[in-house]
């Protein structure tokens, strides 16, 4: 199953809107990126930076399958 990523590249208009410290923000993103490899979750990101792209490497570096960017349908190299 594939599993689209969609955010913002800034962790401060995060950090405005929710309240959220960037070091809160910056956990998320490691156990969001762990879990999605664990259950084996395929990922499609739509930018090449921001949160997207730093749950993609998370999910990479805990062996996860396929990371899909936003131009292309084939995988690419995170």
């Amino acid at each position: 199953m594939k599993v689209g990523i969609l955010g913002p590249g800034n962790y401060s208009l995060i950090s405005k809107h929710t309240n959220l410290s960037k070091q809160d923000v910056k956990e998320f993103i490691g156990q969001f990126g762990k879990y999605l490899a664990e259950k084996g979750f395929e990922i499609v990101i739509a930018v090449d930076r921001g949160i997207p792209f730093e749950v993609a490497k998370v999910y990479k570096k805990h062996n996860g399958k396929k990371v899909y960017g936003g131009e292309s349908p084939e995988p690419r190299k995170v």
